[in-house]
């Protein structure tokens, strides 16, 4: 299967900013080396630094860097401010935004479409069910795919199957993210946990005492 490379743009814009001495675009990529680092010790002075790049990025015409820092901005909500409702609302708002025609060529769109698929997820993922499985149906079918969003779909999926009490269903998809993570350990850790937790709901004790050894 052939992947995208969701950050190569990213890296070649940044390198001609620096080459032709664009230095208010410089300015725009120092802003997110600077935010990164606090996401975890300081989430909100992060959100300030990214929502400045993306104002920046906005004002020098670069549609794509926009989008790059509105995918930070949802990432940090999610992750560092545990803002559900910002995630699920920016979410919504980026997944209109990306079928412009400026995003045609954009390998960022299945990250984007990702991110609503885990906002829905995070904030209901009973009551959005449906939503998750169409989103992940559109990305599978329809965008180009970096491997880790490739990967992401599997296990998003078997964690809603398993959420949704589908546990046969989860176990089968567990399987095949598994298969398609086998150099990722940290997921493989996550897969291996949910049939750990799943085989135990069964009273299969044996095979969850099997997977506890992977």
């Amino acid at each position: 299967m052939n992947f995208v490379d969701p950050w190569g743009w990213w890296n070649d814009l940044k390198r001609q900013a620096r080459r032709h001495g664009n230095w208010q675009l410089v300015r725009a990529f120092e802003l997110y080396d600077r935010a990164i680092p606090l996401r975890e010790t300081n989430p909100q002075d992060a959100l300030a630094l990214l929502t400045e790049g993306r104002e920046l990025a906005e004002q020098l015409h670069e549609p794509w860097l926009t989008l790059f820092y509105d995918y930070w901005r949802c990432n940090t909500y999610l992750y560092n401010l545990h803002n559900y409702d910002k995630v699920l609302d920016l979410a919504v708002r980026l997944s209109v935004e990306v079928q412009k025609p400026v995003y045609r060529d954009c390998p960022m769109r299945c990250l984007i479409y990702m991110k609503l698929a885990t906002a829905y997820h995070t904030l209901d993922p009973i009551g959005y069910a449906g939503q998750i499985t169409q989103t992940l149906d559109y990305i599978e079918k329809e965008l180009p795919l970096d491997e880790g969003t490739w990967q992401s779909i599997e296990g998003e999926r078997a964690e809603l199957a398993y959420v949704l009490g589908r546990f046969d269903e989860s176990e089968k998809l567990t399987l095949s993210y598994i298969a398609r993570c086998e150099s990722e350990p940290f997921r493989l850790r996550e897969a291996y946990d949910r049939l750990c937790i799943l085989n135990y709901n069964r009273h299969n004790f044996q095979k969850t005492m099997e997977y506890a050894l992977l």
